[in-house]
């Protein structure tokens, strides 16, 4: 994990953004030039067998159908469209109303793309990225206590934790 502190202020306020961006060898497997990819662990190698047999299933045939089932498209242009499209831009600087004006020229490979980076289990780094923002309660603000932080995420983080969510 990466962390970078930018202040911004003037006589009525301060905010000082931290980026984090977050680079977990767990989430994104990638192999660099002339190396072999390892191969993605199955439940196998992450729990022993012995173990799962001893775990009470708790999904339903109904639940797990749902969880498996191939994402459509509907489902990411009706989460963009439940997004506020003045919200704060991300670290990519682009904010729900511009994906929304852009939907009918791109959809079809916004939804390609990120379908792929789920399908395969890839995200690409940039995409966790997370301004947080620390937005003065009053003026002048003198310890943490005064300040509110928020989290500004990528569009297509958002789109994407949201779809999953709902499954």
């Amino acid at each position: 994990m990466s962390v970078s502190v930018s202040v911004l202020h003037s006589s009525n306020f301060l905010i000082i953004v931290f980026r984090e961006a977050v680079h977990d060898s767990n989430l994104v497997d990638i192999p660099t030039l002339g190396q072999k990819a390892r191969a993605p662990p199955t439940k196998e190698t992450l729990i022993p067998h012995a173990t799962i047999s001893h775990i009470e299933r708790n999904i339903s045939d109904e639940d797990n159908s749902s969880l498996l089932a191939p994402f459509v498209i509907d489902e990411f242009r009706t989460t963009l469209s439940q997004l506020h499209n003045d919200k704060s831009a991300g670290p990519d600087g682009l904010n729900p109303a511009f994906y929304k004006k852009i939907w009918d020229v791109l959809g079809d490979e916004i939804f390609s793309t990120t379908t792929m980076w789920l399908n395969q289990g890839i995200v690409p780094p940039n995409l966790n990225n997370i301004d947080v923002v620390l937005i003065p309660k009053k003026d002048n603000p003198s310890a943490m206590l005064n300040l509110r932080p928020i989290s500004l995420c990528n569009v297509l983080y958002k789109i994407v934790s949201k779809v999953l969510a709902k499954n």
